[in-house]
């Protein structure tokens, strides 16, 4: 089984188009902005089967910190 980084690594490459660090933070990513991360949100969600609560959307900062919602 493939685990959390390497999946969370291709599924950030295929959102951006490009490599993101898992513990790079969104502020310093000129990609991420708003667009990108509802799209990222999108692509977690689907790729996990889990629902990322709409009250923790805006706080997630880093790639990383989606995997507390496992």
């Amino acid at each position: 089984m493939v685990d959390f980084e390497t999946r969370m690594s291709t599924l950030a490459r295929n959102v951006f188009d490009k490599d993101v660090g898992l513990d790079v933070r969104r502020k310093d990513e000129t990609k991420w902005d708003s667009l990108y991360h509802l799209k990222l949100i999108i692509a977690f969600e689907s790729e996990f089967d889990v629902r990322v609560p709409v009250a923790r959307i805006e706080s997630i900062q880093t790639l990383r910190e989606f995997s507390e919602f496992l």
